[in-house]
């Protein structure tokens, strides 16, 4: 299986700027996915995404921070990992 080459960083700073959805996925307590797309803005080396305090996704993030987001289209991957605040 060949793996697809990286995609240059300027080309992802550009898919950050203009880019409107992320698909977001938290972890339940059970431990399974919850997968979900948001609207964002990346900022700062950031993504800031809004929902409210007693969401599904809310909830997860207080329990386990473990968070991990992917712009939207399959032929450029662009995904991140990290713990959400």
């Amino acid at each position: 299986m060949s793996r697809t080459p990286p995609i240059p960083a300027a080309d992802v700073e550009e898919r950050l700027s203009r880019e409107l959805n992320v698909w977001l996925c938290t972890v339940r307590r059970d431990g399974s996915p919850h997968l979900t797309p948001v609207w964002f803005v990346y900022l700062s080396a950031t993504f800031w995404v809004g929902c409210e305090s007693r969401s599904v996704k809310a909830r997860n993030v207080l329990a386990d921070p473990r968070v991990s987001v992917a712009l939207e289209g399959g032929n450029a991957p662009v995904v991140a990992e990290g713990a959400a605040q």
